[in-house]
């Protein structure tokens, strides 16, 4: 399984308490939020939805970001992921009704440099 070859341990949609300090925190509505949604639909399900939720320690979250940037393999060995997978994972969709920044799970709007 990836998330085990990868030694991803704590990837999880209901963080425990003791695992939510590990997680980096995000803003919501002018709030902290530590390993808890922010979407109103998965939030109707338990905090388990494909939309949202799935919550990770910095060092996991690093782990499955080293595959990304390296096209699906990690330190040139075994391939997880074929690179249009991760074309697919990271390019913006376009031809939306409004002005969207998204790929399939990340945001793509560019951090500019200060």
């Amino acid at each position: 399984m990836l998330m085990t070859e990868l030694g991803l341990r704590n990837i999880s949609f209901t963080p425990t308490e003791a695992e939510k300090i590990h997680i980096p925190p995000t803003i919501f509505r002018n709030k902290y939020l530590q390993g808890s949604v922010m979407s109103n639909i998965s939030e109707l399900y338990g905090g388990v939805a494909g939309n949202a939720g799935l919550f990770a320690p910095v060092t996991d979250v690093l782990k499955f970001m080293r595959l990304m940037l390296n096209r699906g393999q990690i330190s040139g060995d075994r391939r997880y992921y074929d690179e249009s997978a991760v074309d697919k994972f990271t390019s913006k969709v376009n031809g939306m009704k409004y002005n969207n920044t998204r790929a399939m799970g990340f945001d793509t709007v560019p951090i500019e440099a200060d």
